[in-house]
């Protein structure tokens, strides 16, 4: 079923109606709400974990030699008599290692990527035939996914009437597939609002506040490491400086090592998670407002602006939104564009 073309002409539609739609029912499905419920979704999900948790153990047995070795490899180094063979063996070793867990993780995340659509297929094909018979037999309705909107209401839910007719029975809610009569449609376009809200560059300034603080750690680990180097490196030209007395110097200097370099590799993670956390109550809020004015609006769908091709200016309720947070909003130009 193609939902964004379904979408696109249902807007095409609220043009020429002004959004108030009373010849034709919509209605909307949620996958993250009935997929899970049924049975065999949920064994596809005991065989994903199964697959990945082998995975996994087999991953952390190659981490777990990798470190092994450059531990060994950076004793050896650290010995006056090191071979420079045998190092430059151990670094081609270390690099094939590392290559291998690397093209081992590649693979994993395709081969699982292809084994979740197989798995899945049969039980899509089963859903969206359901989906195509309850929609007949309600009136021939458009349906929509969940996800395409950011405010629906429960009567045009018919997740459980598809439950249903797959055999499952959901827990009962009131009201909740009995589908509208008429619909109004909205959209709301968040490009315009979130960069002015307070909230957003709060964020915005938090994030950037974060990221210098990590790049300070790296520079400081990288400082610290290389003092720590040139202490070793002076050590070792004092020919009464025994082995055992470089150990606890090197042991540190691998864990500055690890660090910075497990510091390095995450660091661009950390940001878009932090970035991520912050904005959770900016979203949460934004909801909220968008719930607002949908409901003292009389709205049954508010639809983002960019799932939409062509939309009737009516229907934009960003400003509506804008000013629930006490924001005047911006006076466009006619020849301003749609972000």
């Amino acid at each position: 079923m193609n939902f964004k073309r379904i979408f696109s002409f249902a807007i095409a539609i609220a043009g020429s109606l002004s959004i108030s739609l009373a010849q034709d029912k919509f209605a909307y499905f949620d996958e993250n709400y009935a997929m899970p419920l049924l049975p065999e979704y949920k064994t596809v999900q005991g065989d994903m974990e199964n697959f990945n948790k082998a995975i996994k153990a087999e991953i952390d047995k190659l981490e777990k030699e990798y470190k092994d070795k450059l531990t060994a490899l950076q004793a050896a180094a650290a010995r006056p008599d090191a071979s420079q063979i045998l190092l430059e063996s151990g670094q081609k070793e270390l690099e094939a290692l590392d290559k291998r867990i690397q093209t081992m993780e590649e693979n994993a995340q395709k081969e699982g990527r292809e084994k979740l659509i197989k798995k899945l297929q049969p039980i899509n094909e089963k859903v969206s035939k359901a989906l195509e018979e309850v929609s007949k037999e309600i009136g021939g309705v458009y349906v929509f996914r969940r996800e395409s909107a950011l405010f629906v209401v429960e009567e045009n839910n018919i997740s459980d009437l598809v439950l249903k007719k797959l055999g499952v029975t959901p827990p009962a809610v009131a009201g909740r597939g009995s589908l509208k009569n008429s619909n109004k449609l909205g959209y709301f376009n968040q490009n315009k609002v979130v960069p002015l809200l307070p909230e957003f560059k709060k964020v915005q300034k938090d994030t950037e506040i974060f990221r210098e603080f990590l790049k300070k750690e790296m520079e400081k680990l990288q400082q610290d490491g290389q003092k720590l180097m040139a202490e070793v490196e002076q050590m070792r030209k004092n020919p009464a400086i025994t082995e055992a007395q470089l150990k606890p110097k090197m042991e540190e200097l691998q864990k500055i090592d690890a660090k910075l370099q497990e510091l390095q590799q995450s660091s661009a993670g950390k940001v878009q998670d932090k970035y991520a956390k912050l904005m959770e109550p900016v979203i949460k809020t934004l909801q909220t407002k968008v719930d607002e004015v949908a409901k003292e609006n009389g709205c049954t769908y508010v639809f983002r602006l960019e799932s939409s091709l062509f939309e009737p200016k009516e229907a934009d309720i960003s400003d509506l939104v804008l000013k629930k947070f006490g924001i005047t909003p911006p006076v466009e130009t006619p020849t301003e564009k749609k972000n």
